[in-house]
């Protein structure tokens, strides 16, 4: 299993444990002076996929933790991160290897091991997508590009392995998706804006799992119509990191922002993408919006929207950091926090005449490395990630003006 891979069947992912934990969930405790443990004593890893295994209990005083692998022919490890909490398992071919961690605090050297058995499998025949077998015997992973909206996919398996799910999780963007979902009887499943996975998993006799993925990629072509989802949107003073991005953004394309009126916004084009731009507000008043799309043809499109900037509001009656509430500790809608702790709880209540419509996060490895958006359920509990983790909280009003608010909760144990 992945980082990047959210799913209901996360304990009966590629990597099979002794102990039927989930990989990178971390603990509710905050680092404290306990003994440290792997999330699993022993486990099979099987070639062509990756898997991770995470320190628990963190002593305080932490000063470096480091990983090695007693036979990198069979198993290699990568520290994902410069604190090094977690790791990367990389298979290399059949065997047995064993994973040690040490963990170095102020107090005391702990030595953590974990024996890993690498395994060869192949446990998917076909791999079938709009009727055709795309599989791939030495990988777990395969991409698939259509103009689809919708894609037939289905396996068939080897004798001794047996199919136990099949899952889909549509993305709009890059980063963010919506809930995951059995594949249904047809075996038709959307593809989303950005792209759709799927994820099949299959057994064995020794209750030994494998999940093949297929990343069914939204292909746009070159040539495609650009246009802005709507002809008038409102953003508020005091507010940051508002963004806007073209639909069926072509292919290659070049773009070039601009606004009419630079006293009341401006815009400037995403470093992510050319077909996504950061809006700024200045005063209250309306501007026009403008892209000229180049396409890789060098034909030209010119869009446009109105853009409405109004007073500042406080769609948020409290934002509240472990029971404590932030709300009048900032002047926009950006709040930055520092802890020690492997999660917090995370809860927003909403003024009058507002609602929430969405509450996630984004936890990040590193600056650049970063999981998929996750929605927050329950008691509101948000893990912390090794370098921090981003909540936003979606809000619209009466007159359909959206707001968001972002948290970003900083880990003071990164290093640099």
């Amino acid at each position: 299993m992945s980082f990047l891979k959210k799913s209901t069947v996360l304990t009966v992912l590629t990597f099979v444990f002794v102990l039927a934990a989930g990989i990178f969930v971390p603990a509710k405790t905050s680092f404290a002076a306990t003994k440290p443990s792997l999330n699993s004593a022993s486990g099979t890893v099987f070639l062509y996929t990756q898997d991770t295994l995470e320190v628990q209990d963190i002593p305080s005083g932490l000063e470096r933790i480091s990983w090695s692998s007693s036979n990198t022919s069979v198993l290699k490890v990568k520290s994902n991160s410069k604190t090094g909490v977690e790791c990367t398992l990389l298979p290399k071919k059949a065997g047995t290897a064993t994973v040690t961690c040490t963990v170095v605090s102020s107090e005391k050297t702990y030595t953590l091991t974990c024996k890993i058995k690498v395994k060869k499998a192949n446990p998917f025949k076909k791999i079938y997508i709009e009727g055709k077998n795309k599989h791939k015997a030495k990988a777990s992973t395969i991409t698939y590009e259509t103009s689809n909206k919708k894609v037939k996919v289905s396996t068939k398996m080897y004798k001794g392995w047996t199919l136990v799910s099949k899952e889909y999780e549509v993305y709009n963007t890059a980063t963010s998706t919506k809930a995951i979902k059995d594949v249904p009887s047809n075996n038709k499943v959307p593809i989303g804006n950005y792209q759709t996975k799927v994820y099949f998993t299959a057994i064995n006799s020794s209750n030994e799992s494998f999940t093949y993925t297929v990343v069914l990629k939204k292909k746009i072509s070159a040539t495609a119509k650009p246009s802005f989802a709507n002809k008038s949107e409102t953003i508020f003073l005091k507010t940051t990191n508002n963004e806007v991005s073209i639909k069926n953004f072509p292919n290659g394309a070049s773009t070039i922002w601009s606004s009419s009126n630079t006293s009341v916004a401006t815009v400037k084009k995403s470093s992510e993408s050319d077909g996504t731009a950061i809006l700024t507000p200045k005063k209250k008043g309306s501007t026009t919006i403008q892209c000229i799309v180049t396409k890789v043809d060098g034909s030209v499109s010119t869009i446009s929207y109105t853009l409405n900037v109004k007073s500042k509001v406080k769609p948020l009656e409290a934002v509240k950091i472990d029971g404590s509430n932030i709300i009048n500790k900032t002047k926009n809608n950006y709040y930055k926090f520092k802890t020690t702790d492997h999660s917090v709880l995370v809860q927003s209540y909403e003024n009058s005449g507002w609602t929430i419509t969405e509450e996630k996060y984004t936890v990040y490895k590193t600056p650049t490395i970063y999981g998929n958006e996750t929605k927050i359920t329950g008691n509101g509990e948000v893990s912390i990630g090794t370098y921090k983790t981003v909540v936003k909280v979606k809000l619209r009003n009466k007159s359909k003006a959206y707001y968001t608010f972002t948290l970003e909760l900083y880990n003071s144990n990164y290093k640099k």
